[in-house]
């Protein structure tokens, strides 16, 4: 099926990893869309409706066309064939033959049994990639970037969210690392500490490499960039919402601290 997932977590510089390997001359990625979203769209619901609508809108912005690029992209959001194993595969499809495919969406380190087992199914020899955040960092720029979406700087627009378990799961390295190791091979996964992307970016490129089996690349647009920052000076969060966030992401410090050693862990921040 395809070569790669970039797994997570969400605010993790999964965004930063993939416009690099973007760029790497052996690597294929889609080209119109971003996150796919297939397997928490199908195994964790939500609004398959709304995702075709984002879609189509991409899409829709696509200037080069020719009569394969069409059907190519019409299928891509036909409600009749979205989101089976079929429709993943076409977006696949038009890559060139001598490059290894993947995607990115940090929902994807959420997933439940269900989904993990689905991944395996149909690729059970892709490469993972699972990128760690210090747990209460990696929360709190959630909450940022949940408010600067609603375009908001007022906390309590997103109050309720540190209780709901779409936003509790992202972060929860214990239950999702555990359940991505029970399906697939611990050796499938690259596990990326977030400060590394800062404090050593070419090795992080290098380890991603190695791993992805490519040959060693050295012009990485972005390799010493921040991508989508959610450090806005102007949002403020009340002081009851980190002490609750604190407390959400407190017990993910002692598995990652069991799990990886101290060292990894000071590396996610």
């Amino acid at each position: 099926m395809i070569d790669f997932l970039c797994i997570g977590a969400q605010k993790a510089g999964t965004t930063w990893l993939i416009e690099n390997l973007k760029a790497h001359p052996s690597v294929w990625t889609p080209p119109f869309i971003k996150e796919i979203h297939y397997f928490d769209k199908v195994h964790l619901g939500g609004k398959k409706e709304n995702l075709l609508k984002r879609y189509r809108k991409k899409i829709q912005k696509v200037k080069t066309r020719s009569p394969g690029l069409d059907g190519y992209l019409d299928m891509i959001i036909d409600p009749k064939f979205a989101f089976t194993d079929a429709w993943y595969e076409h977006i696949f499809s038009i890559a060139p033959k001598d490059r290894i495919k993947g995607e990115c969406t940090p929902l994807y380190s959420a997933l439940n049994d269900e989904g993990v087992a689905h991944v395996r199914r149909i690729m059970p020899n892709v490469r993972l990639i699972y990128m760690i955040r210090d747990p209460f960092d990696r929360a709190m720029s959630s909450l940022r970037w949940a408010m600067d979406l609603r375009k908001t700087t007022d906390s309590d627009s997103v109050s309720k969210l540190p209780n709901k378990k779409k936003f509790k799961s992202r972060g929860e390295y214990s239950e999702n690392i555990t359940r991505w190791e029970r399906i697939f091979d611990p050796s499938q996964i690259l596990y990326i500490p977030f400060g590394h992307i800062k404090s050593q970016p070419a090795q992080v490129m290098r380890d991603v490499e190695r791993h992805l089996k490519i040959s060693p690349f050295s012009d990485y647009p972005v390799l010493n960039e921040a991508v989508h920052p959610t450090n806005k000076k102007d949002i403020i969060i009340s002081s009851d919402i980190i002490d609750k966030v604190k407390r959400e992401a407190q017990p993910q410090y002692a598995y990652l601290s069991q799990r990886f050693g101290d060292e990894f862990l000071a590396a996610t921040k």
